[in-house]
């Protein structure tokens, strides 16, 4: 029905056809186009003026933010393994002076031994020497005591034998003399 009455008025049917054009309903209509490319054309043109700039700053800043964060890293990085390097050798330095503190301590231990078993040596030889000293000052008073002994057992038994005393002091001396010169000579054959 509404087509019978918009051909009644005589106009052409594609005018009054809303969105009805020369391209079809699905098509804007011209001036929709050009004025839609204007405002686009401004918008990117606002865009590629004010906010791109900003933005690549931004992106720029952090891109040097970036490799500057890099090159500081790589830098530490080189800073670690050089201390890491310095420690190896000092570690390094370390076993080998512990080795040779060992090695000294080794040598040194040697010669305390040694040293000490030549003072033992010297010491057992002082002891010896110290005691045969002894024992020939105990031979000797031995000897004495023993010779004064026997000098006064030979008198007893001289007296005992001449059935007499001997009164005089120089006789006495002499016959003690003698009796012990002649267990000297004895003593020096049974030796």
């Amino acid at each position: 029905m509404m087509t019978s009455l918009i051909l009644a008025a005589g106009d052409d049917p594609n005018k009054n056809i809303p969105l009805g054009g020369s391209l079809g309903p699905l098509f804007p209509t011209s001036y929709d186009i050009v004025w839609s490319l204007v405002v686009f054309i401004l918008i990117g043109l606002m865009i590629w003026k004010y906010v791109l700039p900003r933005y690549g700053g931004v992106l720029k800043e952090r891109q040097e933010r970036i490799e500057g964060g890099m090159a500081k890293a790589e830098a530490l990085q080189a800073k670690a393994e050089a201390t890491l390097e310095e420690y190896n050798e000092q570690l390094a330095k370390a076993h080998d002076e512990a080795a040779a503190i060992r090695e000294e301590a080794r040598e040194q231990g040697r010669q305390i031994v040694a040293e000490m078993k030549d003072e033992a040596q010297k010491e057992s030889e002082r002891i010896i020497a110290s005691g045969n000293q002894a024992l020939e000052a105990q031979r000797q008073l031995v000897f004495t005591d023993l010779k004064n002994d026997i000098g006064k057992q030979s008198i007893n038994l001289a007296e005992l034998i001449l059935q007499g005393q001997l009164d005089e002091d120089a006789k006495r001396s002499e016959t003690i003399d003698e009796f012990l010169s002649n267990l000297e000579e004895k003593a020096g054959v049974a030796r």
